[in-house]
């Protein structure tokens, strides 16, 4: 027999809760992990990091707005190689050699001479 309170959460729609909390549910894989992959060559990156302590100068110096706190997205995009809305558009500066460090070619030579 069903208690009152009970046959008023079904008669309403209600579903019945899951036996399990959420934090025990399992953790995630790899593969299910979106992993930053560096999109930004490495001319962007240094220029992102000049633009963005330029405009984070204009909260110390200058003008002194908070305006300048707008400096922290390409300081820190700048820093991680890596920007969220380059990867949202699937856009990329990066060449077919710029962006990954074993991509890069060595400067030593084989078997000496």
């Amino acid at each position: 027999m069903k208690t009152p309170v009970e046959a008023r959460s079904i008669s309403r729609g209600h579903r019945a809760r899951s036996p399990e909390p959420f934090w025990a549910l399992p953790a995630p894989t790899m593969q299910e992990v979106a992993i930053m992959e560096r999109n930004l060559a490495d001319w962007e990156r240094i220029l992102r990091i000049f633009v963005g302590a330029a405009l984070l100068a204009m909260v110390f110096m200058g003008p002194r707005t908070l305006w300048g706190l707008v400096g922290l997205v390409p300081l820190l995009t700048g820093l991680a190689g890596f920007c969220p809305l380059f990867s949202l558009c699937g856009a990329s500066t990066c060449g077919t050699a710029g962006c990954q460090p074993s991509a890069r070619k060595s400067t030593t030579t084989e078997g000496g001479g």
